[in-house]
């Protein structure tokens, strides 16, 4: 549970990033749809009509769906609703009431979901969904994405405030692939903005070495976003890499082994998809 002063940081942070990711010269509507993808809602667009994705958590099984949760949101704040999938926004509201909507959540991701066994890992197109409710809205985005892309996470923190996101992979396959992808991301930079660093063998830290927060958000939410506009060929990706590739092969490799593995079946495709540096992309 985040302390009142972590929360009073995390409120001021948020207030410079929507500045910075929506600035009011743009219409509320440009604005909002910004804030709600940098919150982690997966949207569409389409014939002008906005929608959640079908990536989203949208069934309900004892947890608030990703459509019920922002169909409050915009409810509370008196500035639409959702209708199934299918996103109205009726109204308007101020920035501070924006940057309290992208701070609203309630829990943690903390299921305990291991998903640790090969066979789980070979044949997932997508990672565990899970409600965006219970995600810190500063990683959300980032979460999401990967289990957009096939790999399951069961932790993950936005540091309140604090220099530091935490995310915890589901098994040493998933952070295998997590390295993998995330090699062929930075083929083309010497290094990225941010230190991305597994501390132990499934919890990867994410840090600036600055200690400029603000930056660090920033760079999450374009990794999140070349990530997810490239999810369909990743997720061939992952499927070509491991198809004939059986249990007995990896079982008892490790971790730096198994991305040797990953990369020298599929490090030709994944540089293929020019995914290049996200740090050079607009925000």
């Amino acid at each position: 549970m985040a302390s009142v002063e972590s929360k009073t940081l995390q409120k001021q942070f948020a207030i410079a990033f929507i500045e910075k990711i929506a600035p009011s010269n743009l219409s509320f509507r440009q604005r909002l749809i910004l804030v709600l993808e940098a919150r982690g809602f997966l949207l569409e667009q389409r014939d002008g009509k906005i929608f959640l994705s079908d990536n989203s958590y949208l069934k309900v099984a004892g947890d608030l769906a990703d459509n019920d949760f922002l169909d409050q949101l915009l409810r509370q704040t008196g500035i639409g609703q959702v209708n199934e999938r299918n996103i109205t926004i009726s109204g308007e509201c101020s920035t501070e009431a924006l940057v309290d909507f992208f701070l609203k959540h309630d829990g943690c991701e903390g299921f305990g979901y291991s998903f640790d066994d090969w066979a789980n890992f070979q044949r997932r197109q997508h990672g565990q969904k899970i409600p965006l409710y219970l995600l810190d809205p500063f990683v959300s985005r980032l979460v999401k994405t990967i289990s957009a892309i096939g790999i399951n996470t069961h932790y993950s923190c936005d540091g309140h405030g604090e220099n530091k996101i935490q995310l915890g992979m589901s098994s040493k396959y998933y952070r295998a692939w997590f390295e993998t992808v995330m090699r062929a991301l930075w083929a083309n930079d010497t290094s990225p903005t941010c230190q991305w660093k597994f501390v132990k063998e499934r919890l990867l830290e994410i840090s600036n070495p600055e200690s400029d927060v603000l930056a660090l958000y920033e760079e999450i939410q374009r990794v999140a976003q070349l990530l997810y506009n490239n999810r369909i060929t990743l997720r061939r990706s992952k499927s070509l890499c491991l198809a004939g590739l059986s249990e007995g092969e990896v079982i008892n490799l490790s971790c730096r082994q198994l991305v040797k593995v990953f990369w020298d079946r599929s490090g030709d495709i994944l540089l293929d998809l020019g995914l290049g540096n996200p740090l050079k992309a607009s925000a």
